[in-house]
């Protein structure tokens, strides 16, 4: 009996293991740079831009689309994404200038031209009446002492009152950013001058808000090479502490999250969505377009050809403890209940959520230290924690029972760290990864319940092996 179990928990984490590796996104199409067809250019611009990021210099190594373009100079939209403060806008006005920002040095101009204006009124004057040279020269003079000094003093004062004004209330309604910078994998993207030649491109910065070893909202830019337009790829994602990486969620929501935090500045002329055609990598085939006011640019596709590669492929939460709860009661349903039938899963639970709650404590606590360092230090506990309280907690207990809470804790504490990242949908292999972790742990108890040493090492082995494969980028 005990080895039929031992069995079934083997052909779970083969079952698992062997999904996770081969499952997977729709990648690219072959070949080294990507055909004219895909590529997208502004309107007004001559430069052109590959829809998509990829691991390498390579179509073959695509990853996510790009989903947000912000028109303006590049510095503008590094300075609004990451220190607003810096910036000083103002309100449109048509008549003034026709990228839509106002003029306050031509305002001055203006005014100096208005008063050089009634200066030579003054002299043609004096210069018409000769005979009254004197008196008018007088006149003038105890005028200027006594009137107008006065008023242009006040207008002058009026003037930069109002423009004070102005500048502050614009100021006040423009946000602090919630971009910081942010770290990264390296991600490339196709930029050309012409379709018939172009080069890859690293993102030049990254951003994010959110916390590195929770969910955050991640952008790298790319700037135009010789046009006033920004790339952006943005995207949402958390920390995955059994692969030791970000794992997306979702291209969307990370483009809508961009949207939501410039829409209603001052400095923004128009956010709209445009479609491309292009889907894959997370897109839909539409991109979000955000003007800057000292902008004028419409993307469109250079080609209508789309994209007909599979989207991800999903699977709610709900799979892992369902799955678990009905393998624990058709299997055996528990007669004898002692305390320790729930400190055993609970404590697997506690750790796994605990190593989350420490890593995202010491990296509010120390934000200019690495994250990385913090994962370091967590991660042994987190691959050893479980395997050290089955040791502990189920020894000498039913092997079976304390095998399916075995299962039953790693898998809920599964869902409930995803759920405590706003994880709600998951891709398959992520899935099948995780019911291989499942089956290893249920498999390690069975050997440390029923003191069969042989099960326990193979459930070690397997354990391991799965980790060091998924840390080499197999899952």
């Amino acid at each position: 009996m005990r080895y039929r179990w031992a069995l079934l928990f083997v052909v779970l984490v083969v079952t698992g293991a062997l999904g996770s590796a081969f499952v997977g996104p729709g990648g690219g199409t072959g070949g080294e740079n990507p055909p004219a067809e895909q590529l997208l250019r502004p309107s007004e611009a001559e430069s052109y831009v590959w829809p998509y990021t990829s691991r390498s210099r390579s179509v073959e190594g695509r990853t996510l689309a790009l989903n947000v373009v912000i028109v303006g100079t590049p510095e503008e939209v590094r300075t609004i994404l990451t220190d607003r403060s810096e910036l000083e806008w103002t309100e449109a006005d048509e008549d003034h200038d026709a990228n839509g920002s106002v003029a306050i040095e031509a305002l001055n101009q203006s005014t100096s031209l208005g008063q050089a204006n009634e200066s030579t009124s003054t002299e043609q004057t004096t210069e018409s009446n000769p005979t009254e040279q004197t008196t008018e020269s007088d006149s003038t003079e105890r005028l200027t002492e006594s009137g107008t000094s006065e008023r242009t003093t006040e207008s002058d004062s009026t003037e930069q009152r109002n423009e004070s004004d102005t500048l502050s209330r614009l100021n006040e309604s423009i946000d602090l950013s919630p971009w910081r910078s942010a770290r990264g994998s390296s991600r490339y993207t196709y930029v050309a001058d012409n379709l018939s030649s172009g080069q890859w491109v690293k993102s030049e910065y990254q951003l994010a808000t959110g916390t590195y070893l929770g969910s955050r909202t991640h952008i790298r830019a790319y700037p135009g090479p010789s046009d006033n337009w920004t790339a952006l790829q943005a995207h949402t994602e958390y920390w995955d502490w059994f692969r030791l990486r970000h794992s997306v969620t979702g291209v969307e929501s990370g483009g809508r999250t961009v949207e939501r935090d410039l829409r209603d500045e001052p400095f923004v002329a128009e956010v709209n969505r445009v479609y491309h055609g292009h889907s894959g990598g997370g897109s839909d085939g539409w991109m979000s377009v955000i003007r800057l006011t000292s902008a004028n640019w419409t993307l469109v596709p250079s080609a209508s050809a789309g994209d007909a590669s599979a989207r991800m492929t999903t699977l709610g939460v709900v799979g892992i403890v369902p799955a678990a709860a009905v393998f624990a009661v058709a299997a055996a349903p528990m007669r004898r209940r002692d305390i320790r039938d729930l400190v055993f899963p609970a404590a697997v639970v506690a750790i796994v959520l605990g190593v989350r709650s420490a890593g995202i404590a010491a990296e509010g606590l120390f934000p200019a230290a690495n994250p990385k360092i913090f994962a370091g230090i967590l991660y042994p506990i987190l691959i050893s924690g479980p395997f050290v309280a089955s040791a502990l907690l189920a020894r000498n207990r039913p092997a079976t029972r304390m095998a399916l809470l075995a299962a039953a804790g790693l898998g809920t504490a599964f869902v409930l760290d995803w759920s405590s990242v706003g994880v709600s949908v998951i891709p398959i292999r992520l899935v099948l990864h995780r019911f291989a972790l499942v089956g290893v742990f249920g498999l390690f108890t069975l050997g440390v319940a029923s003191e069969e040493r042989p099960i326990a090492g193979v459930g070690v082995v397997l354990w391991l092996t799965i980790l060091a494969a998924t840390l080499l980028g197999m899952v």
